[in-house]
């Protein structure tokens, strides 16, 4: 079965054959080559580190989209759910990602088609998902001499967005610098706790009891005039 060309608005040509997944010389559209081609450029087997690093990016950024009061961010959870499940098929499908249709995927994570299209929307707007349109250039022509065109299935690209990467960066940062700034509040309770002990052991006349932790020596010098004053009186 055979089907019109769509033709461009404006030529005046009455289509009646409309709803056809029918491309004529779409710009947007490539068409379907063997290996070696341009879609060699879209080939890429993601690693289990290089895919936990995407997830941990995405996961990062979609909480930093978050707007106060609503539930997910800017990719939601059936973006991850579905950015996942791409990385996965990376490694089952040799780097490539066009075997499979927005039905399937839909099939696969178990949502309706338009779930899947609007997380597509959601992953490409932030530049974690790249699409290509593709198409398949029939033998014959049609009425106006050009050579017809059907829409294959599209393929796509994985891609670490810089944005997400700094961000990652950032919170990162965050996180450690807070884990040092509460390592840092245990030493310098520990110096002082410390001090302490020493002050009335130098007072009592006995050896001081300190804790079995180490502590921050920097405090604990900063403390040490506590011993001083209390021997020198």
């Amino acid at each position: 079965m055979s089907a019109l060309a769509i033709p461009k608005p404006g030529s005046g040509y009455k289509n009646e054959r409309r709803g056809d997944p029918v491309r004529h010389s779409s710009r947007e559209s490539q068409p379907v080559s063997e290996r070696g081609s341009w879609e060699r450029d879209y080939q890429k087997v993601w690693s289990f580190a290089e895919g936990r690093l995407l997830e941990e990016e995405a996961k990062i950024y979609d909480d930093r989209t978050r707007i106060q009061g609503s539930r997910n961010g800017a990719l939601g959870f059936r973006g991850r759910d579905l950015l996942e499940f791409m990385i996965r098929e990376t490694r089952r499908m040799n780097g490539y990602l066009k075997e499979m249709s927005i039905r399937g995927y839909a099939t696969m994570l178990k949502c309706s088609v338009q779930t899947v299209v609007n997380a597509m929307k959601a992953l490409i707007e932030a530049g974690f998902l790249e699409k290509q349109r593709r198409k398949i250039v029939l033998n014959e022509r049609g009425p106006r001499g050009h050579r017809k065109c059907v829409q294959d299935k599209n393929i796509y690209r994985l891609k670490r967005p810089a944005k997400a990467t700094v961000l990652r960066r950032y919170v990162l940062g965050l996180r450690k610098q807070k884990q040092e700034s509460q390592a840092e509040m245990a030493a310098r309770v520990r110096a002082e706790a410390n001090a302490q002990e020493m002050a009335k052991a130098l007072v009592q006349n006995r050896p001081p009891r300190l804790k079995p932790e180490p502590p921050h020596y920097a405090a604990l010098a900063k403390y040490a005039h506590i011993g001083r004053s209390d021997s020198s009186s």
